[in-house]
């Protein structure tokens, strides 16, 4: 079961003022699970999740695959590090 069902499931029972003791025992979510989700919920009111901390990842982006995919289809004997220079992106994201 996905996180976000969870958390739905979890979000809908504590609204309907049920408490996070009998979620456990209705659900068959983990104690810890339950009481973290009340608390996200208490803090956010919202069923979203918070903003991961770090850094952004860039190298999964489409813009990057396609530049880099053209790139190797008109030349497949190009160097990674030459490409990667030239695409103003890292050579671990080639």
């Amino acid at each position: 079961m996905s996180r976000e069902i969870q958390r739905i499931t979890v979000f809908e029972l504590y609204k309907s003022r049920m408490k996070s003791a009998d979620i456990v025992c209705k659900t068959g979510y983990k104690k810890q699970t339950v009481y973290d989700i009340v608390k996200s919920y208490k803090e956010t009111s919202g069923t979203a999740d918070r903003p991961r901390s770090g850094r952004p990842t860039t190298a999964a982006l489409s813009e990057n695959n396609q530049k880099v995919s053209c790139r190797i289809q008109r030349n497949c004997e190009q160097s990674m590090r030459k490409m990667a220079k030239e695409l103003g992106i890292s050579q671990g994201s080639v």
